[in-house]
């Protein structure tokens, strides 16, 4: 068993994309989320946003939990995102204020 700080993590992108995954630095995954989409001004589009974050102290359950909503469709993962995170607003502007 892997123990720490384990974030599993919905990202929308900027084709209103979901992508699940799993990592131990929220802000730096955030923040290569963000060079790749280009959210530096140049394609024009809003950057990826981080929508929802789940904390875990096991990587293993992180993992399973990580593959779990991988599975889910659509719907259910606007869902879980709405309950909360209603207004879809950035989380990461929250992660790292807290983490200042």
């Amino acid at each position: 068993m892997i123990s720490g700080t384990f974030y599993v993590y919905i990202v929308v992108d900027p084709y209103a994309s979901f992508r699940v995954g799993v990592t131990n630095d929220l802000v730096r995954r955030l923040l290569e989320y963000r060079r790749v989409d280009g959210s530096n001004g140049g394609a024009g589009r809003e950057p990826s946003r981080l929508v929802y974050y789940e904390v875990w102290s096991n990587l293993t359950a992180a993992v399973q939990r990580e593959q779990q909503l991988r599975t889910w469709k659509r719907g259910r993962k606007k869902r879980l995102i709405g309950t909360v995170n209603p207004g879809w607003e950035d989380l990461l502007n929250r992660q790292t204020r807290r983490e200042a």
